[in-house]
């Protein structure tokens, strides 16, 4: 009887730790579990983060594209417009010689 009631309280003993492990591999599998899901949501997060990064990468080259092109048309127009040196430079012999010959002449 005694080693009936010793035997019990074993089994009672090992389905008591059985129970405790199972708690915790049950407790163990919900972090396992919340852990995944956070993992998710993250590499979630950064994929959206390297789409929102890469767009504003975009919008960054297009603008320096349209600034340089804006640059390129500004200095032509300017260049078009502005008289050109070899026209300043035939313009200004043109009064000299004249004011020359006249002193040079008296």
């Amino acid at each position: 009887a005694a080693e009936v009631e010793e035997a019990t309280k074993k089994v009672e003993e090992a389905t008591q730790k059985l129970a405790e492990a199972e708690s915790a591999g049950n407790s163990l599998a919900l972090d396992l579990a919340a852990a995944q899901a956070a993992s998710k949501e993250r590499a979630a997060q950064h994929d959206e983060l390297e789409k929102t990064l890469q767009q504003k990468t975009d919008d960054v080259e297009n603008f320096r594209a349209y600034n340089v092109a804006c640059f390129e048309l500004l200095k032509e127009k300017t260049a078009a417009s502005a008289p050109s040196p070899l026209a300043a430079s035939a313009a200004a012999p043109a009064d000299e010689p004249a004011t020359t010959a006249v002193a040079g002449g008296a």
